[in-house]
Order: structure tokens, then C-alpha cells, then sequence
């Protein structure tokens, strides 16, 4: 079972160092890593010739972005499997290959759990969808994590390669094909996979990256179910308001619940005459 670790890189030389020297320490030997640099002058490129031993294939030349550098990377790839470490993120420690090999068979998609650095240094762990199942819902609203998921690379024979023309949301929007709209086998394991460090573009631009999902959708969602997606997601933040937390609240208690009632008709009558 061959695990192929993608790595793409741009001027980022202390990251660069960071993610081979996880990568290397591996008490694992079933894997290749590829570096996919978008030619750099920042030293990065010193980095790649000290570690070379150690790196399956490295290229270093301009590139059309982030996706364009992951697809470089796939296409070189010989594993059964394949994860994405962007230049700067590490394997959690030297047993995490190891531990997830075992896991890794006929599912297409296996993820675990991420620890997430943010700019101040505090780590949290994301567990991400550990207890739910996968559905299209899923990556109406969120998606898995794409540092620490492992792909099976037929997946990309079969459905295609990343989408060039998105910035920030071509991981999401293979996820959502594979599991969302195809219903490929998935499964989560409870391994600290990698680390995140969240400095990257999917963290800095929030507008972009919704208005890059609303435009896959649309693209890839029959207009009635995505209109009730956008139903859905409005009634959705409802539902989840403190507002209607605390009048759910008091939808035990008979005497509140009277009064509550009351005060709404005629809140509502007031309005209406307004």
C-alpha cells in the first residue's frame, strides 16, 4: 500500500523545512513524497536540493496556482493513496503513516483528526465529521478536511482532477462529486493526522470562498434543490439562533408558554396594522 504526500510550495522556506522533516522522520517506508514548487527564490529551492534523498520527485517552475500545483503532484503520483501537506504543514508526529496504513484498503476516502494552529499560536483539535454521515447536506455547509484525508487516486481517474479555475474551493468541490453527489465509501478514524497551521488563502478571503461554493452549486445542483438549500440554510440559521433557543425554552413550562403566545399575537397584529 503505496501512500503518495503532495506537497506544493511558494516561498515558503521555513514551511518547506517544516513539512520534509515530518515527512522524513516517518517510521514508515511505504510512501513517496513529491514537491511541487512554484519556482521560488526564497531559498526554497535549497531546501528541496538538501532533503533530496529523501524525495521521491521534485520540480521547481512557474505554475498556475495552488490547484494547478496539486493536479502537477497527482499526475506524478504513483500511490494507492494520496494526501495533500501544502509547504508549512506537518504530519503530526512519526508513527502517523503507520498508524493510518492500516486503515487504508478499498474506502475511496479516509480522514482523520486535524490540530489547527491559529496566527497566535493556540491549537485546537477539529475532529471534523467524526459521528455523521456524509450526505450532500454535508458540503452545503462545510466539508471534510483536506490536510488530513486520505484519497484513493483513481478517485481522480474516474471524476476528474481539481478544478483550475477556483481559488480556494476545489478540494470542496471534489469532495461534494465524490461523496455528496456520487455516495463513495468513506471512513473516518480517530488518528491525529496533521497539523494546520491557518495562515493560508482559505482563511484570509471568506467572501471569495462562498461566492466560489454558491457558483459550484449552482453549477452542479438541479436549481429546485438548490433553492431549497437556500430555504434550508435561511430556516437553518433560525433554528439555531438563540432567540429560538430560548422560546424552546419555554415551551416546557405551561405558563410561559401562554404568555409567550399571547405576546406574539399581538405583537403580530400590531405590526400588521403598521
Amino acid at each position: 500500500m503505496l501512500i503518495s504526500i503532495i506537497t506544493i510550495n511558494y516561498n515558503d522556506v521555513v514551511g518547506l523545512e517544516r513539512t520534509i522533516t515530518s515527512v522524513k522522520q516517518q517510521d514508515f517506508e511505504d510512501f513517496e513524497h513529491i514537491i511541487i514548487d512554484g519556482n521560488s527564490y526564497d531559498g526554497s529551492k535549497s531546501i528541496i536540493e538538501k532533503y533530496k534523498n529523501h524525495i521521491g520527485y521534485s520540480i521547481s517552475e512557474p505554475d498556475g496556482g495552488i490547484y494547478h500545483a496539486m493536479n502537477k503532484g497527482i499526475d506524478r503520483a504513483q500511490g494507492d493513496y494520496v494526501l495533500f501537506l501544502n509547504s508549512g504543514d506537518a504530519l503530526y508526529d512519526p508513527t502517523v503513516l503507520k498508524a493510518c496504513a492500516g486503515h487504508l484498503s478499498t474506502t475511496s476516502i479516509v480522514f482523520g483528526n486535524l490540530v489547527k494552529v491559529d496566527m497566535q499560536g493556540e491549537t485546537t483539535i477539529d475532529y471534523g465529521h467524526r459521528n455523521a454521515k456524509l450526505t450532500l447536506k454535508t458540503f452545503f455547509f462545510s466539508t471534510i478536511n483536506h490536510p488530513s484525508t486520505f484519497i484513493k487516486r483513481t478517485l481522480f481517474q474516474q471524476y476528474g482532477v481539481y478544478d483550475e479555475d477556483l481559488k480556494i474551493v476545489a478540494d470542496w468541490k471534489f469532495f461534494l462529486i465524490v461523496l455528496g453527489l456520487n455516495a463513495n465509501t468513506y471512513k473516518y478514524i480517530n488518528i491525529l493526522v496533521s497539523t494546520f497551521y491557518m495562515d493560508g488563502i482559505s482563511n484570509s478571503n471568506l467572501e471569495l470562498r462562498q461566492a466560489e461554493r454558491d457558483s459550484v452549486l449552482k453549477a452542479l445542483i438541479p436549481l429546485p434543490i438548490y433553492e431549497d438549500y437556500i430555504q434550508f440554510n435561511t430556516d437553518s440559521q433560525w433554528l439555531t439562533s438563540n432567540r429560538f433557543k430560548m422560546l424552546l425554552e419555554l415551551e416546557q413550562y405551561t405558563v410561559p408558554k401562554k404568555i409567550m403566545s399571547l405576546v406574539l399575537r399581538l405583537l403580530v397584529k400590531l405590526y400588521k396594522r403598521n
